[in-house]
């Protein structure tokens, strides 16, 4: 599943530099002309952010279509986005948060 995920991650990342600068998150596609948030700006400002954010993205979406209870991931993933994403107030701290969710996405069985 690694290489599957690295492979659609340097897609999406080649396909968003045709464009405009844009991250996408798990819930929105964040316009890095106008970033709104300390998330959007660490987002826009950081390729390693980014690549990590869609990994972790990409899991989920594979968890979600994999699981029975999509409300309860949903709600788990929604804590999960306030409590420790939204908390981190640098660089490092936002790439951490997204490779332990990443594995506890893959981890977890969803």
């Amino acid at each position: 599943m690694r290489e599957r995920c690295g492979d659609a991650i340097r897609k999406f990342s080649a396909d968003a530099r045709g464009g405009g600068r844009y991250a996408a998150s798990s819930w929105a596609v964040t316009d890095c002309s106008k970033p709104k948030t300390k998330i959007d700006w660490m987002l826009c400002s950081n390729e390693r952010v980014t690549i990590e954010e869609q990994r972790m993205a990409l899991t989920f979406r594979q968890a979600m279509n994999h699981t029975e209870d999509r409300r309860k991931l949903l709600e788990e993933q929604s804590e999960w986005t306030n409590q420790v994403r939204d908390a981190c107030n640098d660089i490092a701290c936002l790439i951490k948060a997204y490779q332990e969710r990443a594995q506890e996405l893959e981890t977890e069985g969803w």
